[in-house]
């Protein structure tokens, strides 16, 4: 287990289970997988804001890596297009896959942010 799956939320690990589960195998869709905030939305029960946080955090993490943007104006929406790095990436022949999960580390300032939170806080109100 790393450290960048230890990190993620609950919504994050469903997302990436969702998005895994469009990849076909070796050999055919990894880098093209297409998955919208609006459909996680939907699939994980959630909201939109919630999904596209997801996604932002998978993709911060290295667990998704964005290879084409997607979008929605009036003449309809497109996907974006995802790249799962754990798995080998299907648009180039032979490639090894990325692992940029693995190296992940979560920012300073998160660390101590954590830090704060936990700690205790006092009972008495001040005026």
């Amino acid at each position: 287990m790393t450290r960048a799956w230890t990190a993620c939320d609950p919504v994050e690990r469903a997302l990436l289970i969702e998005v895994m589960a469009r990849w076909v195998g070796p050999q055919s869709n990894n880098g093209e997988i297409p998955y919208s905030v609006r459909e996680a939305a939907v699939a994980l029960n959630v909201g939109k804001n919630a999904a596209a946080r997801a996604f932002h955090g998978l993709e911060e993490k290295g667990f998704l890596v964005a290879t084409t943007k997607g979008g929605f104006n009036w003449k309809g929406g497109r996907a974006t297009r995802w790249l799962v790095p754990m798995c080998s990436d299907d648009r180039r022949l032979g490639a090894k896959p990325l692992r940029t999960f693995a190296s992940w580390e979560p920012p300073v300032n998160e660390q101590a942010t954590r830090t704060e939170k936990s700690k205790p806080r006092s009972h008495t109100r001040t005026k």
